[in-house]
C-alpha cells in the first residue's frame, strides 16, 4: 500500500507536477520537502525527474524514475515498477512496453486549481507546491479538501528545525 502524492513548483505563474507513490504524508514527503529541497533549483531538479516512487535528501537519492529505469542496461533493470491506468502494479519492459517518458514526464498546469484537482486514476493524498517568487513550499491534504496550508511551519512535526 502506497500513500500517493504530487509535487509541483509555481513559477511565472504556471505550475509543473510530477506524481510521487511512496510515503507522501506530511512526516515523511513533507519534512523532506521542506528540510532538503529549499530552493528553486533543487525543486527544479526533482520535478524534472518525472515521475518518482519516493524521494530522497538529494535529487539523486529519489527513487528510480522512468528516465533513470530505462537508460540503466537490461541486467540492471530489476522489476522496477510503474502504476499505471489505475489497475495494476506493471514491469516496464516486460508488461508494459509501450510505457515511456511522455507517460512520465512533469505536468504542466495553468490554474492551482488544476494542480489541486486529484480525482484522476492515480489518487494522490498530498500535494505539496513550491512558489518560487515566495520560496516556500504549502501543502493541501485530500482529506480536508485540499484546501492549501500556508505555514508548514505550523503543520508539521517537530523535525522541521
Amino acid at each position: 500500500m502506497a500513500t500517493r502524492g504530487r509535487i509541483a513548483i509555481k513559477e511565472n505563474e504556471k505550475y509543473r507536477y510530477i506524481y510521487n507513490h511512496y510515503d507522501s504524508y506530511l512526516d515523511n514527503l513533507g519534512v523532506t520537502l521542506f528540510k532538503f529541497y529549499k530552493d528553486a533549483d533543487k525543486v527544479r531538479e526533482l520535478i524534472n525527474l518525472g515521475d518518482v516512487s519516493s524521494v530522497g535528501e538529494t535529487v539523486e537519492n529519489a527513487a528510480t524514475c522512468y528516465k533513470e529505469h530505462m537508460d540503466l542496461d537490461n541486467e540492471h533493470k530489476g522489476t522496477v515498477s510503474f502504476f499505471r491506468e489505475g489497475r495494476t502494479w506493471t514491469d516496464f519492459d516486460y508488461y508494459n512496453p509501450d510505457e515511456d517518458w511522455e507517460e512520465c514526464k512533469p505536468k504542466e498546469a495553468d490554474t492551482l486549481e488544476e494542480v489541486l484537482d486529484v480525482k484522476d486514476v492515480l489518487g494522490e493524498e498530498f500535494v505539496y507546491i513550491f512558489d518560487v517568487d515566495k520560496n516556500k513550499w504549502y501543502m493541501a491534504y485530500n482529506r480536508e479538501g485540499f484546501e492549501l496550508k500556508e505555514n508548514l511551519l505550523d503543520i508539521l512535526p517537530s523535525q522541521n528545525n
